[in-house]
Order: C-alpha cells, then sequence, then structure tokens
C-alpha cells in the first residue's frame, strides 16, 4: 500500500501575500532550486495572482543556473550552488527577467548528502528586489521523506515573504 502525504497549502498566508502587493501595485518573482516550482504554484493559486505574480523558473542544478539566471559557473561548483550568495544573485536575476518589484529565490538540500558532508537538510532564501538584497537567511530542513522537506522550505518561504513585504 502506497503511503499518500496530504499536502497542506498556505492558503490564508498566500492570500494575503497578494492582498498586500496588490494593495501596493508590487510584483514578485520567483527562482527555486531545491523547492521544485512548490512556490510557484502555490503563490499562482491565489486569487487574482495576474495583477501581482510575474512568473518563475525552476533550476535544478549548476549549468541551468547559469544559463537562464546568470550564476557563475565557477563560484556555484564551490558551493554546489547553495550559498546566501547563490540566492541573492538568483533573486535579483528572477526580479530583473521578470521585470518585478521583488524577486524570491532558494536553493539548498532536501536530503542528507554523505558525500558533500551535509547531517542536516538546510537551504538559503533571499528576498531582493532587482538591485537591493532585502533579506537572505538560512532555512532549516525539516525531518521527513523529499518532497515534505521541500514543501516546508516552500511554507517557510511564503512565512518570510509575508514578514520581509510587510
Amino acid at each position: 500500500m502506497m503511503h499518500m502525504v496530504r499536502t497542506e497549502i498556505p492558503l490564508v498566508e498566500i492570500k494575503e501575500l497578494g492582498r498586500i502587493l496588490i494593495t501596493r501595485s508590487k510584483t514578485i518573482a520567483i527562482a527555486e532550486s531545491v523547492t521544485s516550482g512548490y512556490i510557484q504554484a502555490w503563490i499562482s493559486s491565489a486569487d487574482k495572482a495576474t495583477s501581482f505574480f510575474q512568473g518563475g523558473i525552476t533550476v535544478y542544478n549548476n549549468s541551468q543556473k547559469f544559463k537562464h539566471l546568470g550564476i557563475d559557473p565557477i563560484k556555484a561548483d564551490k558551493v554546489n550552488g547553495v550559498s546566501a550568495k547563490i540566492a541573492e544573485k538568483m533573486a535579483m536575476a528572477a526580479a530583473t527577467n521578470f521585470g518585478a518589484d521583488y524577486g524570491c529565490a532558494i536553493t539548498g538540500y532536501a536530503a542528507p548528502d554523505q558525500e558533500l558532508d551535509i547531517d542536516q537538510p538546510y537551504a538559503w532564501l533571499a528576498i531582493c528586489t532587482p538591485d537591493q538584497v532585502i533579506l537572505h537567511k538560512r532555512l532549516k530542513g525539516s525531518e521527513g521523506e523529499f518532497h515534505e522537506v521541500q514543501q516546508g522550505y516552500a511554507r517557510q518561504a511564503i512565512d518570510l515573504l509575508l514578514k520581509t513585504i510587510i
């Protein structure tokens, strides 16, 4: 028998984020790696999302981070594409590429990796304007299956967006 995990989408928070952005006539774009599109999917489910959500991109490896977001491949390879600076550059590129007032980006690990000496999953989240970092924060991965960790990061991202943009 297959075990199904029910995803609780933070609908109240997403609705509030959308309301704030619409009220202020601001827009947002998302660049994701570790969360594989969860943040984009959740934000796009909000009422009137087309009024504030410019779009997003999922880049799951360093070559795609370079190709689509201009991330320096040499610097990215040194940190396996996971650092505060990488998240910041991803967020700025998302805001710039999509013509948004804010960019939010996340990159990290959803599972331990013995080869990289990663015992506890973590991710870096950044929220930026096209030319200024507003926030970068290291997020702790939750316990659970890969997709549960990804969803946990996405929930943290929505919460931090709300706190930062307010």
